[in-house]
């Protein structure tokens, strides 16, 4: 799968983006553009090669602009987030690579299924992305090129990384579309056979190269194709101390689950046949990471940076790994399926509003909002996104810091700000409730919506 070219989710979640300013900021008046959030440039050839007039062509609102424009709009909030990932990779000791690793699989892979194995609950899903830049002709960089893909270069990502993107690679739309900040994707670099081979190319296999994590996700309306696009950044972790040969993990009967066999774009075996992105089921999640030497605790830690840090300090790729396996059971929270589907409903009330998300802050503690967006005159709209299977509101519960912005916003303090709850959700007759501050406020005051910890108005 090629890249998108370059330009410009869980209240829990400790800040990726600790830096990262919410208060409303100018921006251009005639674009409506989305980014969703939690860096000496190797751009070069292969931006040069990314950047090309037919991509800027597809970056154009349906609101009208330029691509000037469309840059403009994110630019500062891609330089922001450079920022913001260096200094909490490198609090976390990723460039030191002094973090605790994670502990290597120990268990022999043809002992018995162990009973009681540990149940994890996750807060991120696992997907697996193939790129075929083994070809001499393909004009694409390879993955295993620190020059061309930022490995060791993390915080430049959001400007000069790779993309996920619909535009470039509409047969992958299900997946990008269904992909979430947050989740994790293991890059395999895909071998394209002999006869298209470069003769100078040291590997003669698919093989699995490092892992990333979804840090930003952009989308827009289309002036050219007319849909909604999407594209989300790669923002690397941990390149694979030594990349694994997925040919030799077949010859020790490994990596031959259906996730692997015959790949689809969706979790649960769903949507269309996955051959550039794709779902990786829970079932085979385990045995992937087993491979790669990456504990299945790492999709439980809530922490990008410290999970990074973490990551780059383990032995990963090993040989010996092929031996050996993790126990464990895969399990996702249901708070956070509910929450994305909350998600894609708060992102398409707020498209027929006018609005297009920016960025995420699922990953900045404190901020009081999960979702921000951005109208084509460029005023913010902070959206609290909630999601429950109950079906009253008085199953909702805000965090303080969400109840004091409700207060804050009410009082005038801009920008705009809405609670979306999504009740009933996972059923069919679920229904979306979008309060105002004032309507927030008064149900906090009369019990209809509780807070942790309960609320005591600060005092003047």
């Amino acid at each position: 799968m090629p890249p998108s070219g370059p330009t410009a989710e869980n209240p829990q979640v400790r800040p990726l983006f600790p830096q990262m300013s919410t208060e409303p900021a100018a921006a251009p008046s005639r674009v409506a553009g989305e980014r969703h959030h939690p860096v000496d440039s190797w751009a070069g050839q292969a931006l040069n090669a990314l950047r090309s007039p037919r991509w800027r062509s597809k970056l154009l609102a349906a609101t009208g602009g330029t691509i000037d424009d469309v840059e403009a709009l994110l630019s500062a909030s891609s330089t922001e987030a450079e920022r913001a990932i260096e200094t909490a990779f490198g609090d976390a000791g990723w460039y030191a690579r002094d973090a605790q690793p994670y502990a290597p699989p120990a268990i022999p892979f043809d002992a018995p299924p162990a009973t009681g194995a540990p149940i994890i609950e996750v807060e991120r899903r696992l997907w697996l992305a193939r790129y075929n830049p083994a070809d001499p002709d393909f004009d694409v960089p390879d993955v295993d090129d620190d020059s061309k893909f930022p490995w060791q270069h993390p915080e430049i990502a959001p400007q000069d990384g790779w993309w996920l993107g619909t535009v470039n690679t509409p047969a992958g739309r299900a997946a990008i579309e269904e992909i979430a900040v947050g989740d994790l994707v293991i890059c395999q670099r895909t071998d394209p056979g002999a006869a298209d081979r470069d003769p100078d190319d040291q590997y003669r296999t698919d093989m699995l190269i490092g892992i990333c994590e979804i840090g930003l996700v952009d989308a827009w309306e289309d002036a050219d194709t007319g849909k909604r696009e999407r594209r989300a950044c790669l923002i690397p972790l941990a390149k694979f101390t030594d990349p694994v040969p997925r040919s030799t993990a077949r010859v020790h009967h490994r990596l031959r689950g259906l996730s692997f066999k015959w790949p689809r774009q969706l979790p649960g075996r769903g949507g269309p046949i996955g051959f550039g992105l794709s779902a990786v089921d829970w079932r085979d999640a385990v045995e992937l990471l087993s491979v790669c030497g990456i504990s299945p605790e790492a999709l439980a830690e809530p922490n990008t940076a410290l999970l990074a840090a973490r990551l780059r300090a383990s032995d990963t790729g090993n040989r010996l790994f092929l031996r050996l396996r993790y126990d464990a059971v895969l399990r996702d929270r249901v708070r956070r399926v509910h929450e994305r589907q909350a998600e894609q409903r708060a992102e398409a009330w707020a498209a027929l509003h006018g609005y297009v998300k920016r960025q995420s802050f699922q990953h900045v503690a404190n901020a009081g909002f999960d979702l921000l967006f951005l109208d084509e005159q460029g005023r913010k709209l902070q959206i609290e996104v909630k999601g429950y299977a109950a079906r009253r509101l008085r199953a909702v519960h805000l965090q303080q810091s969400q109840a004091r912005r409700a207060h804050s916003a009410a009082a005038g303090t801009p920008p705009d700000w809405r609670l979306f709850a999504l009740l009933g959700a996972g059923a069919k007759n679920d229904v979306e409730h979008v309060l105002d501050p004032p309507a927030v406020v008064r149900l906090i005051s009369s019990g209809g919506i509780q807070v942790k910890g309960g609320w005591a108005p600060a005092r003047p």
